[in-house]
């Protein structure tokens, strides 16, 4: 029987006040044992004598056992490796729930997108001429070449194969929506599939092409008068053709420009950056979670104007004006980061919010899935704390490590190497991020 992995769950509130906004606060749930994230998860990795496991947030185990340590995840599906299957075809992918979608018989899985994954059977090769390369130390190195490509459609928590190409008919491939392009490796020639795998264009310039009246991201960019716009796939007009170039449709926000200045708007035609910005910036500490974009982060979107950062609500207002220059700053979602002339480090929070940090609070760096909300500060000894957006101290220095899960928000306290605790993290409104403004 697997151990469940928490104890009888805790109280301990920590709110915060004083701020213009509700600042994040720490709820204590439970305390934890010989766990880690699946990074990009709300599931936990943890052992028993069978070897690894998926277990959820409550600690109890949502797979089997006897996979290896490496678990990682990529849009909505985990890799995992069994141990009981010798060789390098020992991979296969799981469903959150811990359902084994596709054996663990496979050298390498990649899932480019929620509908596709591609699947490597590997074969023994050399040093002069191979596709993977196995670093085992004290071993010596090992080489591997692709025999087979198998192409998995993913839909309603299953995978189906599809299609299968041996190496010489597989250079490249992408998914877009539920199509996935295929470069044949001998003729260079890309065909596109649909996910019954039914040929629906042939002849492509690149895997990455969409062609002509395949809307392939569920919308379609189209001109009218030498300006574009944004359709559905039904072709319902989402944005109004009033831009030279619309670019990147991305889970609900859309990147346009005049042609030398670049905006940000929603698929409802609402105006977040006014096409002002000279760049409009990306956030690479969002969540995980389906449906979030890199351009937002717990409502604001960042931008540089005139060389110079500002941000912006998602009703299309300027919460910080543009003074300080790119070249100062680094974004890191819903605040940015800057050192002073005199050598002080500050947080500009997109509220407005400019913090300037003490001695105890100068090394500090955001955290992963927490939108710039929550940053992490170290001594000299790397024990670590805990700050906020507003440059509150959510949890003092001693920690031995802190990591949110996928969403952003559960924090694991890591008190010691392998023991710690496991707080929710409430944002403010409504527990989301996405509303904290």
């Amino acid at each position: 029987m697997k151990k469940k992995v928490f104890s009888a769950a805790l109280v301990l509130s920590l709110a915060l006040t004083g701020s213009a906004m509700a600042d994040p606060a720490l709820t204590q749930v439970s305390e934890v044992s010989d766990v880690e994230w699946i990074d990009g998860t709300n599931l936990f990795r943890a052992q028993d004598e069978e070897g690894y496991y998926m277990a959820d947030i409550d600690g109890n185990a949502v797979s089997k056992s006897g996979y290896a340590s490496s678990f990682g995840s990529s849009n909505g599906f985990i890799t995992a490796y069994s141990m009981a299957v010798e060789g390098a075809n020992a991979e296969g992918l799981l469903a959150p729930d811990g359902t084994e979608v596709i054996e663990c018989k496979y050298g390498d899985i990649k899932v480019p997108n929620e509908h596709w994954a591609a699947a490597f059977v590997l074969t023994p090769a050399d040093a002069n001429n191979y596709d993977y390369q196995a670093l085992l130390a004290g071993d010596g190195d090992k080489y591997y070449l692709i025999e087979t490509v198998d192409f998995y459609h993913l839909a309603d928590g299953k995978a189906t194969l599809t299609g299968s190409f041996p190496r010489e008919n597989c250079l490249d491939y992408d998914a877009q929506g539920d199509y996935l392009s295929v470069e044949d490796r001998t003729t260079n020639k890309v065909t596109m599939y649909d996910g019954s795998w039914n040929v629906v264009a042939e002849d492509l310039s690149s895997v990455y092409t969409e062609p002509d009246g395949i809307p392939v991201s569920g919308y379609e960019i189209y001109s009218e008068n030498g300006q574009q716009g944004v359709k559905d796939a039904d072709g319902n007009v989402l944005i109004e053709p009033a831009y030279k170039y619309v670019y990147d449709v991305e889970n609900g926000y859309v990147r346009v420009s005049t042609g030398d200045l670049y905006g940000l708007l929603d698929l409802n035609g609402n105006v977040i950056v006014p096409a002002e910005a000279d760049e409009i910036a990306r956030c690479y500490y969002v969540p995980s979670n389906e449906g979030d974009s890199s351009y937002v982060s717990a409502g604001y979107a960042a931008a540089f104007v005139g060389g110079k950062l500002a941000f912006y609500d998602m009703s299309g207002k300027q919460t910080v004006e543009p003074t300080l220059s790119k070249d100062l700053v680094e974004v890191n979602g819903a605040s940015a980061t800057y050192t002073d002339l005199e050598g002080k480090k500050h947080i500009l929070a997109a509220d407005g919010v400019d913090t300037v940090l003490d001695e105890a609070h100068q090394e500090i760096r955001p955290l992963y899935h927490g939108s710039g909300l929550l940053y992490e500060f170290q001594d000299a000894d790397y024990k670590k704390g805990l700050i906020d957006w507003h440059g509150n101290e959510l949890l003092p220095i001693g920690q031995y490590d802190l990591e949110l899960s996928g969403d952003g928000r559960y924090l694991i306290d890591n008190t010691d190497y392998d023991a710690g605790i496991l707080y929710e993290v409430d944002y403010g409104m409504g527990n989301t991020q996405a509303e904290a403004a």
